[in-house]
């Protein structure tokens, strides 16, 4: 059985907004904020665009909000069902449905974001954003590798 829940933890480490170290949908939450700010900090963002970022930003906020909520209670049934000792291969492949189906619905609302996003900058900050954000990208690829890898130490040591 704890076979099962590690791979559940595995699957759930390596969904899109699991990259905060614990489980709570405003941390969720609040790390896709910093991960937005780092971004923008380096635009050169004006006052107008600000705002409409703002506005942009709430409206999808609160939409993202729905389904950090579920994945967190999803999270904490498997952490008590994981305490209690009772988790089953149907339990582990539902709930990792469950988990996928809502990290698709982020994703679709994060593209949604991010086409609107685009519609505020200027053609320069369109390409300095691109180029931030896969600078980003690739830090954070570094550390789930570091994860990745300090885990399989532990496991192993």
């Amino acid at each position: 059985m704890r076979k099962y829940f590690f791979i559940l933890f595995l699957f759930l480490s390596l969904t899109s907004f699991c990259l905060a170290s614990n489980s709570s949908d405003d941390s969720l939450l609040e790390s896709f904020k910093k991960y937005r700010l780092v971004i923008y900090s380096n635009l050169n963002l004006s006052n107008s665009q600000i705002e409409k970022i703002k506005e942009l930003d709430n409206v999808y906020y609160d939409k993202f909000s729905i389904h950090t909520s579920k994945m967190t209670s999803l999270v904490d049934d498997v952490k008590a069902k994981a305490d209690s000792g009772i988790i089953t291969l149907e339990y582990v492949n539902d709930t990792k449905n469950q988990l996928k189906s809502e990290d698709r619905a982020i994703n679709i609302i994060k593209d949604d974001y991010e086409k609107e996003f685009k519609k505020i900058l200027t053609p320069k900050q369109k390409i300095k954003y691109s180029l931030e954000k896969r600078k980003l990208k690739n830090k954070l690829k570094k550390e789930m590798k570091m994860l990745k890898n300090s885990q399989k130490f532990a496991k192993n040591g």
